[in-house]
């Protein structure tokens, strides 16, 4: 009977595997034979006690006054206080530089609305080097909680004081109270408008608010053609339903009605009607004067007031 023959390829496998085999014995031998020979002894011994002095070594560099975190500094505040920026980031003078991590003191500054992000570096032996990315004002929320600074991204993240000089700059965004109450007028000088009809911002998504600051910001990029002092939210009947936006132009003596969405029908259906009343010289020295209802923007609704009427 004739052997069965194996195939070439199950050949090749047995034989990388005996050769492992004989790589592996042949290795032990000769860590085996170095170890046995006097000259070698001291150099293994050596190593021995490195394996076994490692651990408490570092334990031992990590808690040593050498690495003692001794200075933060803080860059890229403006607005901020760099005292403040280290009072969030907590205990870290007196700690050691390796028990300090980066990476959790920057998610810890993150955690704070003022700072959009936040970069922490060691510098050896003993110092910590924090740089900061403030969040900058594009609006001014006002609800019943009083003012604060709110930035693109829809996020409240300082108290603003009313005498603040970045107030007259920047547009206003007034949280009205829901839909339950009564609807706030159209007319009225921003300053005093639904004073006594203010709702809490923070029942607000950050979209909403994100969408009414970018808004405007158009509005006073001149894409709507007229300038914007406030925007009023008023929440809609239901959960569900988006708000409606009540925009005030720069001098308080013309209120647009725009509802929600569909921006740029909106925005270039208001600059034509109002392009259109300039014209037909509705305006007087101190702006246009009345309402106008631009939530469906084929079918816009303008109440003009005359010069001396209230």
């Amino acid at each position: 009977m004739r052997p069965r023959q194996q195939s070439p390829r199950r050949r090749r496998r047995r034989k990388a595997v005996i050769e492992r085999r004989f790589t592996v014995s042949r290795f032990v031998e000769n860590v085996w034979r170095a170890i046995r020979q006097p000259r070698n002894a001291g150099f293994f011994l050596v190593l021995l006690l490195i394996c076994f002095t490692a651990a408490p070594l570092m334990r031992y560099c990590k808690d040593h006054r050498y690495f003692i975190v001794r200075g933060v500094e803080v860059q890229g505040t403006d607005r901020l206080a760099a005292a403040r920026v280290r009072t969030w980031l907590g205990m870290v003078e007196g700690r050691s530089i390796w028990r300090t991590a980066p990476r959790d003191l920057e998610e810890s500054l993150r955690r704070h609305p003022p700072i959009a992000d936040a970069l922490v570096r060691r510098i050896l032996p003993d110092r910590i080097e924090v740089t900061v990315e403030e969040r900058e004002p594009d609006a001014v929320v006002r609800d019943k909680r009083g003012f604060f600074f709110a930035d693109v991204d829809g996020v409240l993240f300082e108290r603003a004081r009313p005498d603040s000089t970045d107030l007259p700059e920047l547009p206003i965004v007034t949280i009205a109270r829901g839909a339950s109450g009564e609807e706030p007028e159209l007319m009225g000088p921003p300053p005093e408008y639904a004073d006594v009809s203010l709702g809490d911002a923070s029942r607000l998504s950050t979209r909403v608010l994100a969408e009414t600051i970018a808004l405007a910001a158009r509005l006073e990029g001149g894409h709507g053609g007229i300038g914007v002092s406030e925007i009023t939210i008023t929440a809609g009947q239901m959960d569900s339903e988006d708000p409606e936006l009540l925009v005030f132009s720069t001098d308080g003596r013309l209120a647009v009605r725009l509802g929600w969405g569909s921006w740029d029908a909106k925005l270039g259906s208001l600059a034509k009607v109002v392009a259109h009343a300039e014209r037909a010289g509705h305006g007087t020295a101190a702006g246009l004067s009345g309402r106008l209802d631009v939530r469906d923007p084929e079918a816009v609704v303008a109440r003009w007031a005359h010069e001396g009427t209230a």
